[in-house]
């Protein structure tokens, strides 16, 4: 009985998500993007692209990985460019938290577990607390 009923369960939710996201009204006015798609920005990105030697731009597409190696301990780190004025990128897997293991963080629940309270503000907030921390990690 129950394999004859998971296709109408996964039917019901796939309407209900629907129905739900059909009611949200999103602007697509001022994205993000559109801070990244300005000429200024190319320009400014053309230029450093041109002062970067080989060996550097070779650089900037290789993480050190492993977490014993990386600077603060997080998922990834690249070296910055001090000459171009780049800094050193630290990078970490913050989908539930900062993941940092050398410096103090908080494990946050599943993302799974927000997205299923259907709360907006909650999500915000979640998203909030996890930047707040990764800032004052650096």
């Amino acid at each position: 009985m129950r394999d004859k009923l998971w296709p109408a369960a996964v039917l019901a939710a796939a309407l209900c998500t629907s129905a739900y996201a059909g009611n949200v009204d999103f602007d697509s006015r001022g994205d993000a993007a559109d801070a990244f798609a300005s000429s200024a920005a190319q320009r400014r990105a053309d230029l450093l692209v041109r002062k970067m030697t080989l060996d550097e731009k070779l650089q900037f597409i290789h993480s050190q990985y492993e977490m014993s190696k990386v600077p603060g301990g997080g998922a990834g780190y690249i070296q910055g460019l001090p000459r171009l004025g780049i800094p050193d990128l630290d990078m970490v897997d913050s989908a539930t938290g900062s993941g940092s293991t050398s410096q103090a963080s908080t494990t946050f629940p599943a993302t799974i577990a927000v997205a299923a309270s259907w709360d907006r503000r909650l999500s915000y907030d979640y998203g909030k607390q996890v930047a707040i921390q990764l800032r004052a990690q650096g």
